[in-house]
């Protein structure tokens, strides 16, 4: 998946069609949960209407944006 990221909102697109996207606005974002598995990290969004997000290799630009916009909405992965 390509991730970009705006003052208000992300995109996801699809990675074998760039024409599909999913856009998400900050204010829609419940909470989001950083995993850094060794081969295959990734992000899952929790959306405020509970639709789970998942994104998939996610690398540390992404995690950074995050971190800088939706900060207070970072929560740790529990085990």
């Amino acid at each position: 998946m390509i991730f970009t990221g705006h003052n208000s909102f992300f995109v996801i697109y699809d990675k074998d069609d760039k024409q599909k996207c999913d856009i998400y606005y900050h204010s829609e974002v419940k909470k989001w949960c950083y995993v850094n598995k060794l081969f295959s990290p990734y992000i899952i969004f929790l959306l405020n209407d509970g639709e789970q997000v998942v994104l998939k290799s996610s690398g540390s630009e992404v995690v950074s944006y995050l971190r800088k916009v939706l900060a207070k909405k970072e929560v740790e992965k529990k085990n």
